[in-house]
C-alpha cells in the first residue's frame, strides 16, 4: 500500500513541476528580453502592485483600477533597436499564431499598429499588448486571475 501510495505522490508531483515548466517557459519568452541591450524591461509585481491597492493607476497608458489585486505579473518590453523589433515581431508572430491565443482587438492609426491576444486556456489568464509604431516596438503583458468583468474593464478603460 505505500508503494502504491510512493507511485502516486511521485506522479503528482511530475505533473506539478510539469506544468510550472510550461508557465516559466511563456514567462521565458518575455523575460529573455531582460539580458538583451537596447531594450527598455520593466516587470511589476504583485507584491508592488499590492501597494497601489485599488488606486488610480495608469501603466503605460493601460488603466488598471480596480484589478490590480488580480494581476500577479505585468511586463512591459519596449525597444528602437531594429534587430530587437525583428526578434520581438517573430515573438509576436509565434503567440498570435499560437491556438492558445485569441485576438481580442486590432487597431491601426497615423502608423501605429495595436493588437492585443488573450490567453484564457489556464485559470491564470495573460494579455498581450502588441504596439508596433514607427520607430518602436513595445509588449505590455499582464497575468493574473481576471474575471470576465475584470478584464472587460481593463479593456474598456475603465470607462
Amino acid at each position: 500500500m505505500k508503494r502504491i501510495f510512493s507511485i502516486i505522490a511521485i506522479c503528482l508531483l511530475s505533473l506539478t513541476s510539469w506544468m510550472a515548466a510550461e508557465a516559466d517557459a511563456q514567462n521565458k519568452l518575455f523575460s529573455k528580453y531582460n539580458e538583451i541591450d537596447n531594450v527598455d524591461y520593466i516587470c511589476i509585481t504583485k507584491s508592488m502592485l499590492k501597494l497601489l491597492g485599488n488606486s488610480s493607476a495608469t501603466v503605460n497608458g493601460v488603466h488598471i483600477e480596480g484589478i490590480t489585486n488580480a494581476i500577479d505579473v505585468i511586463l512591459i518590453i519596449n525597444s528602437r533597436n531594429e534587430e530587437v523589433k525583428e526578434m520581438m515581431k517573430k515573438d509576436y508572430k509565434a503567440l498570435s499564431s499560437n491556438p492558445d491565443y485569441e485576438v481580442l482587438m486590432q487597431a491601426k492609426s497615423d502608423g501605429e499598429r495595436v493588437t492585443t491576444l488573450l490567453n484564457a486556456t489556464k485559470a491564470e489568464k495573460e494579455v498581450v499588448m502588441h504596439i508596433d509604431e514607427k520607430d518602436e516596438l513595445t509588449f505590455i503583458v499582464l497575468t493574473g486571475k481576471f474575471t470576465d468583468e475584470q478584464l472587460k474593464k481593463l479593456l474598456d478603460g475603465n470607462k
